[in-house]
Parts: C-alpha cells; structure tokens; sequence
C-alpha cells in the first residue's frame, strides 16, 4: 500500500509542477507562451485526476492478485503439513514393521539355539545310556564267569562243617541267607533313591523277600534235627540251592525295573508340527534340515536302544534260566554282592574338600559333625573373605528329607562348629537365593578398620590452627563436657584467644568454685572460688550491664563462671543466678561484656529453669561424647542434617582415637592429646572443630601488664595460694622446672618439665 501511496504522491507532484509552469507563461508577455499558459496549466490539472485513476485501477489489480497468491500460498502450507504427517506416520508404522522383524529374527535365533542344545543333549543321553547298558553286560558276564569257584568253596565250607554238627550246618546256612537278603536290601535301597518312580514295585519285592526269609529261616532250623551225616548233607545242598535261586531271581527282577526306567527324553510330534508352523518362511529350510537332522539322530538312537535293551534281556534271561548251574549263581550273587556293597558305600558318603589347606580340613570336620547326625553336606568350594573364608556346600543327597537353614542352626550347632574350627563368631547356615547351596562363613581375624586420612578429616572440622581466627569474634560462650573432659583448659585458651584478638586490652574475671582440686589448670588470677563468689560475680555482672546501657567505648571485659550447673542446684538463691544468667545472655554484648558459662551436662534442663532457647543467645561448645548427645536431641536439625552430622561425629572420634593411640596420649591426663568439640553458633548448623593443646595460650603472654592501682583491686583469697616450695614441683615433686614469667600480683610462675604442672612462689 505504501508503494502505491507514493506512486500517487509523484504524479500529483508532476501536475501541480505543470500547473505552475502554466501560470508562469501566462504571466509573460509573450503571445505563445500565453497560448501555450491554459493548455499547459489545464494539462498538469487533468494529470492529476488521470494519475488517480490510474493508481486506484493498478491498486485494485494488485490486492486481487495478492489475495490470489496468499490463497495458493495456504493451500500449499496446507498441502506440505499434510504431506509431513503422512511421513511420519509412515515412518512410525515402518519402524514398528522394523521393530516387529528384529524381535521375529531374536524369537527364530532363540529355537535354533535352543534345538541345537536339545540335539547335544541328545548325544549325550545316547552316549550315557549305551554306557548304563554296556556296563550291565559286563557286570552280569563278570559276575557268572566266577560261579564254579564259590559253589567249591561252599562245598569245601560245608564238608568241614559236617564233621562237626548239624548245628555249625544251620549256622553256615544262616551266614549265607544273611549276605544274600544284605545284598537284596541294598540294592533295594539304591533303587529307591535313584528311581523314585519304582517305589511300589520295590516294596512289592521287598514282601517277597521277607516271605522267602522267614520260609528259609524254618528250613534252616529244621537242618538242626538231622542226626546222620546223609540226612544233613542233603538238606543243607538242598536249602542252599533254594536260597540261591529264588533271590536271584529277585535280584534279577530289580535290575530288569532299573533298566527300563531309563528313558529317552523325544519331542512329540504335535510340538514339533507347531513349531514348524511358528517359524518365518525365510528361516523355514534352515529349520527344516535342523530338526530332519535330531529325527533321524533320534530314531536311530532308539533303533540302537532298543536293540542294546533287547539283547540285554535276552542275554540276561538265558544266562539265569538256562545257562547257569546252581554253583554259578552262587558265586555271582557273592561277587555282584560285593561290588554294589562297595559302589553303594562310595556313592553313600559325602563328597569332601581337596585337602592340604586348614580350610579344607575344617571344611571336613564340619562334614563329620553332621553325617553324625545323619545329615549329608557335600563340599562344593570356598573362598578367602576379608575376616576369614566361606564355606559352600551342597545338600541335595538326602533322600527326600529337606534340609532347611533350621535344622542346620537348631540348638547350639553354633557354637560347635566354633570349637571345631576355632572360629571368632558363631557361624551360622545361610541358603542360597536359589536355594542350591548353604554358605557358612568362619572369621579367622578382625575386620580391618578403614582409617580415615587427616586431609579428609580436616575437610570437615576446624583445625586447631584456625582456632583463634574461629573463635575471635565470640563474646557469649558455654562450654559443655563430661567429668575430667577439658572444659578448664580449653575455656581458658578461648579466654585467652579472645584477648589476644584485642590485643590484651580489658580484663578477665574467674569464678572458679572447685579452687584448688586436682584439675586445678587455669593459672590466672581469680576473682571468686566458692558457688557464692559465682553469685556475687553474676550479680556485679548484671550491675556492670546496667551502669554500660546508654554509655559508649567502655574496655572490654570478659567473665568465666565455672560450675554453673552445680551454683544453680546447690545455692538456696539458685534461682536468683539462674535469672541472672538470663539477663546476661540477652544483654551482654551490648555493653562490650563478654560471658563464658562452663557446666557438665549438654542437657539445657540440667540447669534448673533454663532452656535451649536461653542458651540459644551464647555460642555454644561440646566436647567428646557431649556431641553426639546435642545432635540426637536437637529439634531444630532435619532428619539429614543429623545424619551427616552423626557420620561425621563417628569419623572425628574414631581418628582421635587412633592418633592417641599411636602416639599412647591419654586423653584425660595429656595435654596435647587430640581433642575436639561441637560448635553450635548463634544461626546456621553446628560445625566440628579440634581443640588445641592445652595451655597453647599463657596468661603473662597475652593480657597487658596491670598497674598497681589495677593491681590493688584484684582479690586472692589466702587459700588459694600455691603451697610448694621453692625447688620443688607441688604435684610430683620433681626439681626439673622452667620459669614462666612472673604473675599480675608479683610472683614467680613455673611449669614441671615432667608432670607440665604450672604453679607460682
């Protein structure tokens, strides 16, 4: 719209122009340019109105043909986002079809895989079932090829017996029907626990056997009647070849079960046809030479089978029914009793560790303990752990009793397998997640700790150089710890600390109710030494905030009141100093005073009427165990923040422990053991920090000497002057001292090089 607007612009410019020039020959004298003035001047106004048309007629074709654009433009856009969503959507639909061959090639792959183990197992089946088979042959063939031997050794047995009596006759029967029903009843046994499925057909025989038994068992007493040496000769042959035949025939009853339960695993053939049908057109060939390859491997193995099962019972029924004399089957059944009473034996015990190791060998004695029990552990391995080894064991070979982790922890099992293995714990049967195997684990040594390293300790505390620059700033502090914990010391280099900060200017006033004890550490001067010394100072203190509120630059004073917790419940007005602690901790800081309250116990209410909240306007610092005992109960730390708090707690306290240890400092008596406290300040969370060396700072060291007049105020009652003499250390007695400067009231100060003692003369 804009170009046309200026299009019009030019020609009414151009006419006006002309209308112009028009006028302007008018004006002029000459007679044509007067002529020429009208046409000239009506020519420019006539350009003005054709120039409209113009534009307006080019300005209507334009918007018409611009509307025509803009309409193929949008059926066009239109076109190219149906054409975009059609190819996406086929795009999906040929990813899905993608997606679909991919899982279909997996599926295929799967059954080749999966026939291709089922053909090996095959091979294997065939391989282990000409095996049972030729082994049979071989033990039946073994076993009557030796028969004509042990009927003469009967015979031989037998003669010497008749020429003593017919009862050693019945004994020698009897001897031989025990071997032959002990062969039976084990080889029942061994059918039972390796063919389940034959269970009713072996108690069928086993009533049988019992029958045949009892029948010989008469028999054999009557032979102890015979008088004449014809008569017994007759009954015993005659009894001995019943016993003979008849539980040979049992025998071979048993085998004949055993062997036609084994099986062969096929496939049947609905399966297969379905399978067939399942599998793609392009796999089909390949599918089709698998599985013609197993159906002819299949059948011919059963071909074989079949004919090795055959022969084998042919064999077998001829050689008892026809090819054998009574002789050989006595013999047989002695040496096949024989040879399975061994193999049964062998295949009855427990599979043992490799011996060689003590592992092995406690691994055995363990086995030892429970076959006693009649529980069978077989070993199945064992592996080294960090506090000793694991033992593996399989339990699968006890019949169908299930051996569950009860039976093998119930009564005090614990306890003896320790003493077998001496072991440090009291091993317990844990059951395989598949429940396959039991572990039980013997621990031969203590766990290893895992110490932590200073550098990352010092990530989480404040060290002992950056005490100072920490606690600088501090003006209201309570100092918490056990009996004997180093509250004194460390309240003392804190005093001390502050006071350098200020350079030793203003002044420090202790109250110290246990003047005089043997823990007696501070030596600085005190100001009070009874509960009620503690009284007055807090007192004066109050007094002390109230003369400062409205005044300015007043010097810097700091207060330390020791055995708080004790003033309040000991002193009839220990509710007055309670209330007065109260006011300090409010006010304080706002009359340059600083406040350092010393007690035992973390527990806000151990001080009778005071609460967290009270104590929540003072820094606060707990030393040791008092740590852990403020976290726990704090309610204004989350969840987490106790737990990181916690961990680091254990961290802290466990590389204390070691460093004193290494270094054989105790941490009650030695002044530069490893020490550290909780610092609680007055908003954000609690920090670790370690305390430095006792007596790190020296009073004379750091507070600016006083004047006399100061000097004149400052009270020391008689009692608590040092009572040593003036070569001797009044703790140990040792001359080996060292000058530590002289004291604000004038005398000598000196520290034991041996027991660190400080004390003045």
């Amino acid at each position: 719209m804009t170009n046309f607007q200026d299009l019009r612009n030019r020609f009414v410019l151009a006419s006006i122009s002309s209308s112009v020039v028009g006028l302007l020959l008018w004006i002029t004298p000459n007679a044509f340019t007067k002529f020429l003035s009208p046409v000239i001047g009506f020519g420019g106004m006539g350009g003005v109105v054709v120039s409209q048309l113009i534009t307006d007629e080019t300005e209507k074709n334009w918007i018409k043909m611009n509307k025509s654009v803009k309409s193929d433009s949008d059926k066009l856009q239109t076109e190219i986002k149906q054409n975009k969503s059609q190819i996406n959507a086929d795009l999906i639909k040929y990813q899905a079809e993608a997606n679909q061959n991919k899982i279909e090639i997996r599926s295929l792959t799967t059954i080749n895989e999966a026939y291709q183990k089922q053909l090996a197992e095959s091979r294997q089946v065939s391989d282990k079932q000409a095996k049972v088979s030729n082994m049979l042959l071989v033990l039946t063939a073994a076993n009557f090829a030796d028969l004509a031997e042990s009927e003469s050794n009967f015979n031989a047995r037998l003669s010497k017996v008749l020429e003593v009596d017919a009862d050693s006759s019945a004994d020698l029967l009897q001897d031989s029907l025990n071997i032959f029903v002990n062969e039976i009843n084990g080889l029942m046994s061994a059918t039972r626990y390796h063919y389940p499925d034959l269970e009713d057909k072996v108690d069928d025989i086993a009533a049988k056997v019992a029958d045949k038994v009892e029948e010989f068992t008469k028999l054999i007493e009557v032979v102890r009647t015979f008088t004449t040496c014809n008569e017994l000769i007759g009954a015993v042959t005659s009894i001995q070849h019943q016993i003979i035949y008849h539980l040979s025939i049992v025998k071979g009853h048993l085998y004949q079960a055993q062997l036609r339960e084994i099986k062969l695993d096929t496939l049947p053939i609905s399966e297969h046809n379905k399978i067939v049908e399942s599998v793609d057109s392009a796999w089909k060939q390949k599918y089709n030479i698998l599985s013609g390859n197993i159906v002819s491997i299949r059948q011919e193995f059963s071909v074989v089978a079949d004919d090795v099962i055959n022969s084998y019972n042919s064999d077998y029924n001829e050689i008892i029914n026809s090819g054998m004399s009574e002789s050989e089957k006595a013999s047989a059944l002695e040496l096949e009793l024989h040879h399975i009473k061994q193999i049964v034996a062998d295949l009855e015990k427990p599979l043992l560790f490799a011996s060689g190791s003590p592992k092995s060998d406690n691994g055995n004695r363990i086995i030892a303990h429970y076959l006693k029990r009649k529980i069978k552990l077989d070993a199945f391995d064992w592996v080294e752990t960090e506090t000793g080894y694991t033992l593996y064991f399989y339990v699968g070979r006890n019949g169908n009793t299930f051996i569950g982790e009860e039976i093998l922890n119930d009564e005090n099992s614990g306890e003896k397998i320790r003493d077998l293995v001496s072991s440090l714990n009291i091993p317990a049967f844990k059951r395989s997640e598949r429940g396959t195997h039991y572990t039980l684990e013997i621990q031969t040594r203590r766990p290893t700790k895992k110490e932590s390293a200073k550098d990352d300790i010092d990530k989480i505390w404040i060290t002992a150089n950056k005490f100072e620059t920490f606690v600088k700033r501090f003006e209201r502090v309570r100092i918490t710890a056990g009996s004997t914990g180093g509250k004194s010391p460390t309240a003392k280099n804190l005093a001390l600390a502050i006071m350098k900060s200020r350079h030793g200017n203003g002044e420090i006033k202790l109250y110290d109710p246990v003047h005089g004890s043997k823990k007696d550490y501070w030596e600085m001067p005190k100001f009070g030494m009874s509960h009620e010394d503690n009284l007055t100072g807090m007192k004066e203190l109050c007094d002390l905030i109230d003369s400062r509120r409205h005044g300015k630059d007043h010097k810097f004073r700091l207060y330390i009141f020791d055995e708080v917790d004790t003033t309040v419940s000991k002193l009839k007005e220990g509710t007055k100093f309670k209330d007065l602690i109260k006011d300090s901790l409010k006010e304080a800081s706002h009359a340059n005073i600083g406040v350092i309250y010393i007690g035992q116990s973390s527990d806000a209410n151990e001080v009778p009427g005071m609460t967290n909240s009270n104590w929540g306007n003072a820094v606060q610092l707990h030393i040791g165990s008092n740590a852990s005992l403020v976290i726990n109960a704090s309610k204004t730390l989350t969840a987490e923040d106790k737990e990181l708090l916690l961990n680091q707690y254990r961290k802290i306290n466990e590389y204390c422990e070691r460093k004193n240890s290494e270094l054989g400092l105790d941490i009650f008596t030695d002044a530069t053991a490893y020490r550290f406290a909780l610092c609680v300040p007055l908003s954000g969370l609690p920090k670790f920090m370690q305390l430095p060396d006792f007596d790190s700072y020296e009073y004379e060291d750091v507070m600016v000497v006083t004047t006399e007049a100061s000097m004149q105020n400052l009270t020391v009652r008689p009692e608590a002057q040092p009572t040593a003499t003036e070569s001797a250390c009044p703790q140990c007695g040792s001359q080996n001292l060292v000058k530590k400067g002289v004291t604000t009231t004038g005398k000598q100060s000196y520290q034991c090089k041996d027991c660190r003692k400080k004390f003045s003369l």
